[in-house]
C-alpha cells in the first residue's frame, strides 16, 4: 500500500548535503572558543565555564514614551507606508526609513508635490487695490457725540 504522505518509518531516508561555493563567510578565527569539546575540557581542568559574556548590561534612558506607544507608532507608520502605491514604495527601496527620512526634509517638498505625498497649498486670490491719484485717502474722521455720563 502506498501512503498519501512521507512518514519516518518508510525506511526511506533522503540525505541532503550542502558544498560552499568560494570562499566560506564563516568567521574561523572563533573556531576555538566555539568548540564544544574544547569548552567541556576547560571546564573539567578548571571547574569553570570561562566562554561566557562577562560585561555589565547597559540600560538607557526612555523617558517621555512607554514601550507599547513606541510600537504602535513604528505599527502605524509600517501601515501607512505599506499603504501607498507600489511604485512610490520601491522608490524607497520598500523602506519605511527612508520613505520618513525623506518627508522629513522640507528640500523634498517639491518633489512630494510631484509624487503626490502632498497636496500644494492653493494660491490667495489676487485683491484689487484701487489707488487714486495722489496716493491712498484717509476717510474724513467722524466726531463721537458727547457723552451724557453724569449729566443727570
Amino acid at each position: 500500500m502506498n501512503n498519501l504522505f512521507k512518514t519516518p518509518y518508510d525506511g526511506e531516508r533522503g540525505r541532503s548535503q550542502f558544498a560552499t561555493e568560494g570562499e566560506s563567510l564563516t568567521k574561523q578565527a572563533d573556531k576555538d572558543r566555539c568548540d564544544i569539546n574544547r569548552i567541556v575540557n576547560g571546564y573539567r581542568r578548571t571547574g569553570l565555564v570561562a566562554h561566557t559574556n562577562t560585561q555589565q548590561p547597559t540600560y538607557g534612558n526612555a523617558t517621555g514614551v512607554d514601550f507599547q506607544s513606541a510600537m504602535n507608532l513604528v505599527i502605524e507608520a509600517q501601515e501607512s507606508f505599506m499603504a501607498l502605491p507600489a511604485a512610490i514604495r520601491k522608490k524607497f527601496g520598500n523602506d519605511p526609513a527612508q520613505f520618513l527620512e525623506f518627508t522629513s526634509d522640507e528640500a523634498n517638498l517639491e518633489a512630494m508635490y510631484d509624487l503626490g505625498l502632498a497636496e500644494r497649498p492653493e494660491a490667495a486670490p489676487a485683491v484689487a487695490v484701487a489707488v487714486q491719484e495722489g496716493g491712498p485717502s484717509m476717510p474724513p474722521a467722524v466726531e463721537a457725540p458727547a457723552s451724557s455720563i453724569g449729566d443727570e
